[in-house]
């Protein structure tokens, strides 16, 4: 689809309708490392017991960022914030939303209770591929880029 300001393509989802898709965040949901994300359920085995608990990270991080972006239009009408917030650290904020479970596995959260001896990787797995996409496919390649990056 495109439209006056450029191009972009909308995906339908159950719970919130119609999720408008620019090319920015195309790109970092085409990769193989994202699209992983719809093959790992969000609720783990609940499907069995209640058939309708479908739900992937895939679905749910699309969520977030829907949410995220809509944060960011209301939060935007107001001065204060809009003074503050500029383009580039809303865009990390997107591209954080759309990252956030990058680096799940299958019953993490389950796994991260039960406080076993060795390390959670998820988080530094993460905060790579977040650091590698918003540079490379946000094209945010200045020093404040890297330094917002790091803080995320």
């Amino acid at each position: 689809m495109s439209n006056s300001t450029g191009s972009f393509e909308v995906v339908r989802d159950p719970l919130w309708n119609n999720i408008r898709l620019e090319p920015e965040a195309l790109a970092i949901i085409d990769t193989p490392a994202f699209q992983r994300l719809r093959y790992v359920r969000q609720l783990g085995h609940a499907f069995l017991v209640y058939p309708g608990a479908t739900h992937t990270r895939f679905e749910h991080a699309l969520g977030v960022f829907l949410n995220a972006l809509k944060y960011l239009w209301q939060l935007g009408r107001d001065s204060r914030f809009s003074d503050v917030v500029d383009p580039h650290r809303a865009e990390v904020l997107m591209a954080s939303a759309l990252l956030h479970d990058l680096g799940h596995w299958p019953f993490c959260h389950p796994i991260e209770d039960m406080d076993l001896p060795s390390p959670v990787i998820r988080t530094h797995y993460r905060n790579g591929f977040i650091k590698q996409y918003v540079r490379d496919h946000l094209m945010l390649r200045t020093e404040a880029a890297s330094n917002d990056v790091n803080d995320y």
